[in-house]
């Protein structure tokens, strides 16, 4: 048995909609600003396209919700409300899958997933995160121990006596 009352949900997903379109808005400018400083073009398009899929499935529930709302009167027991609401989180998962499958080896998209997948070092530094100078310092300083040229033991800490 269906009545109709006004519908107490649509307030609070106006709401939440407007506050989800800022926190949105907020991630996409830091995260693409952090984004472009750690891996460039590829990790700012990473940070938006977050942030863009972020928004877009929170305004999916409240949209369902809403429409659930609208269609069945309110009534939060009928079974078409869980079906349509259920329904649209199906089918934003299968949407996040597709986005997922289809975007991880894009090349506008930073890769870093996409190369620890597949067993690649990042580009920045070595095996063990060291940045390039330091690897090349160790590696310098390996190479010269084994020729001979260096006495001081690889594990010498700055500053220490030689």
């Amino acid at each position: 048995m269906t009545t109709d009352r006004p519908s107490t949900a649509a307030p609070v997903l106006r709401r939440a909609l407007v506050y989800g379109a800022i926190v949105s808005f907020a991630i996409a400018v830091i995260g693409s600003v952090a984004g472009a400083l750690v891996a460039e073009l590829p990790g700012m398009l990473s940070a938006l396209i977050g942030a863009g899929m972020g928004f877009v499935f929170l305004g999916l529930t409240a949209a369902s919700i809403l429409l659930a709302d609208r269609v069945t009167g309110s009534d939060l027991l009928s079974p078409a409300y869980f079906g349509i609401v259920i329904g649209s989180w199906i089918v934003k998962f299968v949407v996040f899958l597709v986005l997922v499958f289809s975007l991880r080896d894009a090349p506008f998209v930073d890769g870093a997933l996409r190369d620890a997948r597949r067993g690649r070092r990042r580009r920045t530094g070595d095996r063990h995160g060291r940045g390039h100078a330091v690897a090349r310092a160790l590696r310098e300083r390996r190479a010269a121990t084994q020729q001979g040229r260096d006495s001081r033991p690889l594990t010498a800490h700055a500053g220490s006596a030689p």
